[in-house]
């Protein structure tokens, strides 16, 4: 078993591999924490705290090898850890739990799966200490486990009915990505795991770090837990020009940064003319406009969590309230960044149960 590592910011992420798990379900999570790992290098933010990476990924299972659903084999399985062990570790632990192929409902008996059904029936989790995720079908083990009572909690649509028959006092969530209840965060199957994965990307390292995932991942659509849709810091991102990528990457890391068309188009290795040309020709606004974007879209993540305009404003890189006001108005959104600061949820307010 991996031991506990000394240094409080690495989140242990360990993956349940078993025969028949999900090929995508596995790879394409996993690959959203490596690239998170390697974002935040670019950043030197990890230089900064620690040499290890801030997401350390594990495989584990109750066997050393395992066939996917795509018939690739992983071996070197690490053995499943203690639950006790992971309470004693001094920072958070993801378990994920993968979906199985096979359009029969899952099996409890299987061997490996009552394995793990016993396992997570053990598992003391809790919120931002032991927590779970699931991806598809493996929300299904879940339900078996008794962990799913009175949880909002969803799966693969193939598998609702199933679900609900193995956890009928759940709240079956059938028309979400994704959702979260307490130390339990379940998605709707496949691809939708890399969508939850990000969002907890999102949790620990913010937005940016986020968005700078999802565009490493080509994906131009960010699914929340409610609803598809483009999230902000990806909008204008779905075309192919490294150039105009590079500069967009460039401004969503140091939105505060006093960008000139000059100090942007060194970095394009361009001229400024030739920047806002092919700028405007690949995300039908001015770089200045996204400079904008970007800022106010950071302004209202600050404003969503209870800050003042104020903070708000100086957060996002603006050089005031006034100009934060400006931008909204230029973007036409709705309402006044105050009336957005007062439906924020108080920062005071009470926690929701932490299991």
């Amino acid at each position: 078993m991996p031991q506990p590592q000394q240094n409080p910011l690495t989140i242990h992420v360990y993956f349940v591999v078993l025969e028949g798990s999900l090929g995508l379900d596995l790879i394409g999570p996993a690959e959203a924490l490596r690239i998170a790992n390697r974002v935040l290098q670019a950043q030197a933010h990890i230089q900064a705290h620690h040499e290890d990476p801030l997401f350390k990924v594990h495989y584990v299972g109750f066997a050393e090898s395992a066939t996917l659903s795509t018939g690739l084999i992983v071996s070197q399985i690490q053995p499943m850890p203690d639950p006790k062990n992971l309470l004693l570790m001094p920072s958070m632990a993801w378990i994920v739990i993968l979906g199985q192929e096979g359009s029969e409902p899952l099996n409890p008996n299987l061997p490996h799966h009552k394995q793990l059904i016993a396992w997570l029936t053990d598992l003391p989790i809790k919120k931002h200490q032991l927590e779970i995720i699931t991806v598809c079908a493996g929300s299904l083990f879940l339900g078996y486990a008794g962990l799913l009572s009175n949880r909002k909690v969803t799966t693969h649509h193939l598998d609702l009915d199933e679900l609900a028959l193995i956890a009928p006092d759940c709240q079956l969530q059938q028309d979400c990505v994704f959702v979260e209840d307490g130390a339990i965060a379940s998605s709707a199957g496949v691809t939708t795991g890399i969508d939850l994965m990000v969002h907890k990307i999102a949790q620990v390292c913010g937005e940016i770090v986020a968005s700078e995932v999802a565009q490493w991942l080509v994906m131009p659509q960010r699914r929340t837990a409610k609803h598809s849709q483009f999230s902000e810091l990806l909008t204008h991102r779905s075309h192919l020009h490294p150039a105009v990528h590079r500069v967009q990457a460039a401004i969503t890391l140091e939105p505060k940064a006093a960008w000139s068309m000059q100090s942007l188009a060194d970095l394009a290795h361009t001229s400024p003319r030739h920047l806002t040309r092919l700028f405007k020709q690949n995300t039908d606004i001015s770089v200045m406009q996204y400079v904008n974007l970007v800022r106010l879209s950071l302004a209202k993540s600050a404003l969503s969590t209870g800050l003042s305009v104020t903070k708000a404003a100086d957060i996002a890189g603006f050089s005031s309230d006034v100009q934060l006001r400006r931008a909204w108005h230029i973007f036409n959104e709705s309402g006044t960044p105050s009336s957005y600061y007062r439906a924020a949820p108080s920062q005071h307010a009470n926690s929701k149960d932490n299991q």
